[in-house]
């Protein structure tokens, strides 16, 4: 089970993957989605793993520990709106404007500053 420490740097490893596309790979913008979507999931893994001395092994697991945990309850509908943007990029083929990743980034970094404020 990788450790607290472990999953912070999987997802800004995951952020920076995502910050690179978006400035040199335009066309494959669709991987920054799902950079930023698994940046935000070890962000989630990193606060479970400190708190509860657990791993989540599906994303309905993770996204119950947000929805219950009074801590994370207030980023649900952000780590919710990734994870569906995410696999809107891979299945669904949805197109990603600027705007978009505005917005999408602002999830991950609300994410991040509340985890962030409880390591």
């Amino acid at each position: 089970m990788p450790k607290q420490e472990e999953h912070i740097k999987k997802a800004k490893t995951n952020e920076e993957f995502g910050d690179y596309v978006l400035e040199n790979a335009v066309q494959y913008n669709y991987w920054a989605v799902v950079a930023y979507h698994y940046s935000a999931l070890h962000w989630v893994e990193a606060y479970i793993e400190k708190v509860f001395r657990k791993h989540c092994t599906t994303h309905n697991a993770r996204e119950d520990y947000i929805s219950r945990d009074s801590n994370l309850r207030t980023i649900y509908n952000e780590y919710h709106q990734l994870s569906t943007d995410s696999l809107n990029a891979r299945y669904k083929i949805v197109r990603f404007v600027d705007a978009d990743f505005t917005v999408i980034k602002s999830y991950l970094e609300k994410i991040k500053n509340k985890i962030n404020s409880h390591l």
